[in-house]
């Protein structure tokens, strides 16, 4: 429990810090936004240069690191205010075609997401007036923009595989809007009688690998995905409390669900039976962040 370091910040943290490695998979490290500037540290606390640099008019989401080449080149994407996406790599150089790319619309609020899949990039984002934009590694159009049936309320969440390539908008009436690499789309019906504001996650959580679908409301958290070509609700849980934030971890060889409620300034551990983890909940002002370090 004790301070091993600080880092004096003007502004505070966006999102939550990301996880990367520096000088050639040798220094772990993390990377984060706060303001209108970029940081990236190293597990002691020291900045790698050249950053902090600085985003002109402001961030408006929170930072997102991931892999740009094996073993370890990162692309680090920030949205700024202006309507551009900057692509950095982890030692602040820009990436071709990201120096920054001018959108012409206006983006909305959500991380920018990318994935690999058959040795092509495909990086997404989300536009205010209600469209997918797709773009490949230098930074252009793969698609025309992809209109969305209602209000996003997540980012454009990506998962790509042999088996599966989808990417999975939550929406303010309780649908998810779903579309493949080449742009065909439809819908799930989630939480359609939910109560005040849903949110959204979509990610491997059971391990079929169409993924799953995460959303609650103001009184109950549910879990959906296939089960043969079944769309099904497996899981829902109740805590008495409106959960803000919920998270993914493993513990003890399972899948867990953390969440967090501002109001009750609780975190919930919850199992995939349904029930609370012994031990839980625990007071907290802030969401929880879960790292896997040496297989924990």
């Amino acid at each position: 429990g004790k301070v091993r370091w600080s880092y004096p910040l003007r502004d505070s943290i966006t999102g939550i810090p990301q996880p990367l490695f520096l000088d050639g998979g040798h220094r772990a490290a993390f990377a984060f936004s706060a303001g209108d500037q970029v940081y990236v540290l190293d597990w002691e606390g020291k900045a790698h240069p050249p950053f902090p640099l600085t985003i002109p008019g402001g961030i408006a989401a929170p930072l997102r690191v991931s892999l740009l080449e094996d073993p370890v080149v990162y692309a680090l994407w920030a949205i700024s205010r202006d309507q551009r996406i900057y692509g950095y790599d982890q030692d602040g150089r820009f990436l071709t075609g990201w120096g920054p790319n001018a959108v012409a619309d206006t983006l909305a609020s959500f991380p920018v997401e990318h994935v690999q899949y058959g040795g092509k990039d495909y990086v997404a984002a989300l536009s205010e007036s209600g469209y997918l934009c797709l773009f490949d590694r230098l930074g252009r159009l793969r698609l025309d923009t992809l209109p969305l049936r209602a209000q996003a309320i997540s980012p454009p969440y990506l998962l790509a595989d042999e088996q599966q390539q989808r990417i999975a908008v939550g929406q303010s009436d309780g649908y998810v809007q779903v579309f493949n690499l080449e742009g065909q789309t439809f819908r799930l019906s989630l939480m359609p009688r939910h109560r005040g504001v849903v949110q959204f996650r979509f990610e491997d959580i059971v391990g079929d690998a169409r993924g799953d679908y995460l959303m609650w409301d103001a009184s109950t958290l549910r879990l959906f995905g296939y089960e043969g070509n079944d769309f099904r609700e497996i899981q829902s849980w109740s805590v008495g409390a409106p959960l803000h934030r919920v998270h993914t971890g493993k513990w003890q060889g399972g899948t867990v669900l953390l969440g967090f409620s501002k109001d009750a300034r609780r975190i919930w551990a919850l199992s995939m039976d349904g029930e609370v983890l012994p031990g839980y909940p625990v007071a907290a002002d802030t969401p929880p962040a879960l790292w896997a370090q040496e297989g924990r």
